[in-house]
């Protein structure tokens, strides 16, 4: 790829702020070109960007190098589609897609169009996670007999300026809930120990919220080496839980997201494997941006494909189709 003349950013939400934003600072002679979901110009002026088009259509008139789609959801096929039919990179935010149908349109455009498309999972460029793959890769476990998983944060304290009940996270239309917000989790999972299946789930609507979606969600997996994994996910704890505990035959991990601590416990010894609880946690969204960089220059990356992004997808369908609640 040659150098990089102008980017196009759907959506006006805090992600397509900080995407641009890093690409101002990573490609500080790039054109950001600010298009909004709902093609309405905003009251205020959008920040990091030299250009606002309502109307997506027009972009292409502009030497395009790739875009990026950071719209709800439920919006990502009908951006996805012009952009791919016109060969533009594209890299979409997670989840790919709100189903399984407009998630497997998007890879087969791709396909068919030759288009480089990748899937925004950026827990994947944590340092922890690297550490915690890296001990997986040794072995240094042993068999693994089950996994125990927890990721929940309270949804009114996500973005405390704007009503939590307007946001994608809240609305079934925008595909809100548990299972699309925190797919980071389900993409991990299967990055980390293969591919799942699901053995029973409990959806939760606790009203606490007054959400039309599911707020809480419990789940039980099977890996591909009969592996138990449980799986927690909820919009209702008042302090932040992002945590995952391995255990095998010659030990047990215990991951801190939030913290970015990574400990090895066996019956001899305690091993901090990693820790940086002052890691800026922008770095991951710079690190994704290199690495999709790295695509566009045929260069081998970590960034998940579509493939990956609709077994995820597949899998959150799954899940739902097995709730006993």
């Amino acid at each position: 790829m040659n150098s990089i003349n102008s980017i196009a950013v759907i959506g006006l939400g805090e992600i397509a702020e900080r995407h641009r934003r890093n690409l101002k600072s990573l490609i500080p002679k790039a054109k950001i070109i600010s298009i909004p979901t709902r093609g309405k110009l905003p009251s205020t002026s959008i920040a990091y960007a030299d250009k606002v088009m309502t109307n997506p259509d027009l972009v292409f008139k502009y030497d395009l190098s790739f875009a990026i789609i950071a719209s709800p959801a439920t919006f990502h096929l009908k951006f996805a589609q012009k952009f791919i039919e016109n060969r533009i990179p594209t890299l979409i935010e997670k989840p790919i897609a709100s189903d399984v149908k407009d998630a497997i349109q998007i890879s087969q455009l791709a396909n068919q169009y030759s288009t480089p498309v990748r899937i925004g999972y950026c827990l994947r460029y944590l340092p922890s996670i690297v550490a915690v793959k890296e001990a997986l890769a040794k072995e240094q476990l042993g068999r693994i007999f089950y996994i125990s998983i927890e990721a929940g944060q309270y949804l009114p304290f996500w973005r405390p300026n704007t009503d939590y009940r307007k946001t994608v996270s809240a609305k079934r239309s925008l595909g809100g809930g548990v299972l699309l917000e925190l797919s980071h989790e389900l993409d991990y999972i299967q990055w980390l120990f293969g591919e799942v299946t699901v053995h029973n789930s409990i959806l939760s609507y606790s009203q606490e919220l007054n959400l039309e979606v599911e707020d809480c969600a419990d789940i039980t997996l099977k890996g591909k080496n009969s592996e138990v994994i449980n799986l927690h996910l909820d919009f209702l704890q008042k302090k932040p839980s992002r945590k995952c505990r391995i255990v095998g035959t010659h030990g047990t991990i215990e991951w801190d997201l939030i913290q970015n601590s990574v400990y090895l416990f066996n019956e001899s010894s305690n091993c901090k494997l990693y820790s940086n609880k002052n890691f800026d946690i922008n770095n991951i969204y710079i690190d994704m941006m290199k690495d999709f960089l790295n695509v566009l220059k045929n260069k081998d990356s970590i960034i998940a494909t579509p493939v990956e992004a609709i077994r995820t997808i597949h899998l959150i369908k799954q899940i739902s189709e097995n709730n006993t609640a």
